[in-house]
Formats: C-alpha cells, structure tokens, sequence
C-alpha cells in the first residue's frame, strides 16, 4: 500500500514537471512593433509548425533540395562527431523564414537529431523574455551556432555565404 502511494506522487510530480516545461516551449507573445503575434523563448519544430510559422517552415522545407555531394561530405562529419547546434531566430525575420527549414530540411536528410538542435526565438530586440541569448553576442538572425565538445566551431550568421550545407561543412571542416 505505501509503495502504490509513493509511485503516485512520483508519477504526480513527474507529470507536472513535464508540464511546466512544455509551456515554457514554443511560447508567443505580442511585438511591441508590428504589433504582431512572435515565437519567443525556447522552440522546437512544433513550434515552427504552428500557425505563426507553419506557411513558411512547410513551404520552404519541400522547396529545398540540399546538394547532395556536400550532403555526403558533411554526413560523415557531422553525424559521426559529437556536434550540437544552437539557432537564434525571429519568427517574423525574413531571413529566418527562408533559412530555418532549409536547415530542417539538411538535418532530416542527414539524420542528425533534433535533440541535437536547441532553438530559440528572439523578438525584434534580438533578445528572449527570460534571456536565454544574452550570452550569445547575436546581432542578425537568424544565426546558427556549431559547437563540439562545449566549444563554438563557427557560426552562420543571418544568410549563408554559399549554401547553408556549404557553410555547415566548411565550419565543420576547419
């Protein structure tokens, strides 16, 4: 009987744990410019599916055909090593609307994780309510940030300078 109560309240917290943290992701609020609805915070790829950003995540995602010489090369460096990626974007940003999924669109065919992916949207400051990117030195988004073992490799910094999976690989490669 006490073992069913304490698996209970361990089951209890467990779910009010996870709950809090969901609604720390993909959170909204009102852009004090356009006086539009922004993603700010923590996101995910839900997020950038829901109705804010789902038009452009969807359209260009299946727009995308990645190069596949540079998918083969950038497959055995970047799925073999400890990589992890940090993105820092505005929902409302061009650039972001058309870069973001391209870079789905890489990760998906390389097979490279989204656990392995931690994004954040940022309102027209450049900066997350609970400043999650203060730290980050950000002043164009969107950026995408390659870091292994802890260490930053290099980083992307609103447009490619060829491709996106060009760029990843030669940050990779370097």
């Amino acid at each position: 009987m006490m073992k069913n109560k304490i698996w209970l309240i361990v089951i209890l917290i467990s779910i009010t744990a996870v709950s809090a943290l969901a609604q720390d992701t993909n959170k909204t609020k009102i852009d004090a410019k356009s006086q539009m609805e922004v993603l700010t915070g923590l996101c995910n790829r839900k997020g950038l599916k829901s109705n804010l950003f789902k038009t452009y995540f969807e359209t260009g995602y299946a727009a995308y055909t990645p190069d596949t010489a540079t998918i083969s090369q950038l497959k055995k460096v970047m799925t073999n090593k400890n990589i992890l990626t940090t993105i820092v974007m505005g929902s409302w940003c061009g650039d972001s609307q058309d870069q973001v999924p391209r870079f789905y669109k890489i990760i998906d065919v390389l097979g490279y994780s989204d656990s392995k992916v931690t994004l954040y949207c940022v309102d027209r400051t450049k900066k997350t309510d609970k400043g999650e990117t203060d730290n980050l030195n950000i002043t164009l988004v969107p950026t995408f940030i390659f870091y292994k073992d802890g260490k930053e490799l290099g980083r992307i910094t609103e447009s490619p300078k060829e491709t996106l999976e060009k760029d990843i690989l030669e940050i990779l490669t370097n």
